[in-house]
């Protein structure tokens, strides 16, 4: 090879060298670009995402269905499953008592009462705090003496509503039953309060959404189910204490702003230990109202209520 193929030689190869390298730089400012427009992509999409959140608002709160975890816990009972079938509106003027703004408020019901001894403790308790709250009685068991109690009870400014007349379970019965049912609980009730009870809640939370939808009534859940019926055992002292702080712990875990307390008026542990919730409560802030005065004039009949922020 002479000294001027040689030459060509290298030349060639220095050219296809600085070829390669250019190849390379091309290629890479190539994917540097892609990788800044996904970047940038991803910019703005975070943007958009952010400024619709903060148009629209917070999210709601998730739904507390304890009342269904309630009903399937108890093997008698079943879970609705309807179709809601809309229905009008009919006329309702709930007269909801004031409430300071800027509180916190919870409003304790109670069921299958009236009873003849608690019924007055759990008044008395409230009162002493200057509070509230709402009874889901159960016809049948008003005789003279707990008519007696639930007239004290209306009287110190307690809510009386429906809860049935024999306590038996509504989502399967005839509406026309279910409706003499209602009629009859509601009509003792206002002949020993002189009050129309203006409340619904059927027994077990059971009541299917085409049931809600013809209801004369509001339909009235809850948002904290305490189970005290789990706990109303007595047993030795030291059992007894622990049932009543399993209450407690649930109420004071469960508890915030708005919610709708279920207890039952007929067992001494639970009083016990809605006598100790509510001491904790009210050092934290919290006044005990009605479920009229925590839902206020948006209690509507044919609608289903669980607490003053899910209804």
């Amino acid at each position: 090879m002479t000294r001027e193929e040689f030459e060509r030689l290298k030349k060639s190869e220095r050219l296809r060298a600085a070829r390669k390298r250019h190849h390379r730089k091309v290629m890479m400012n190539r994917v540097l670009a892609v990788l800044f427009v996904v970047a940038l992509i991803g910019v703005i999409i975070c943007v958009i995402v952010m400024v619709d959140r903060k148009l629209k608002g917070p999210e709601p709160a998730e739904p507390d269905l304890s009342w269904q975890q309630h009903a399937s816990n108890n093997p008698t009972l079943s879970v609705p499953t309807d179709t809601p079938t809309p229905t009008p509106e009919p006329e309702y003027t709930p007269t909801p008592s004031p409430v300071p703004v800027g509180v916190k408020r919870v409003a304790f019901t109670f069921d299958d009462g009236p009873h003849s001894d608690l019924t007055r403790k759990f008044v008395d308790k409230l009162a002493s705090y200057g509070g509230k709250a709402t009874w889901f009685v159960v016809g049948n068991r008003i005789d003279a003496e707990t008519g007696a109690d639930l007239k004290y009870a209306a009287d110190m400014g307690m809510e009386i509503g429906i809860h049935a007349w024999t306590h038996e379970y509504y989502f399967d019965r005839n509406p026309d039953k279910l409706d003499e049912e209602l009629d009859k609980t509601a009509a003792k009730i206002k002949e020993v309060t002189g009050k129309e009870p203006t409340l619904f809640r059927p027994p077990g939370g059971n009541f299917t959404d085409k049931q809600v939808a013809a209801a004369r009534y509001p339909v009235i859940l809850w948002s904290v189910d305490t189970e005290d019926w789990k706990n109303k055992g007595s047993g030795t002292e030291e059992v007894r204490s622990t049932n009543i702080q399993k209450t407690v712990d649930k109420i004071m875990r469960e508890t915030k702003d708005g919610s709708i307390v279920l207890m039952h008026e007929i067992y001494y542990n639970s009083y016990d230990a809605f006598c100790l919730a509510i001491d904790r409560l009210s050092k934290e802030g919290y006044v005990f109202v009605t479920v009229s005065e925590l839902i206020g004039d948006e209690l509507r009949p044919g609608h289903r209520y669980t607490s003053w922020y899910i209804r």
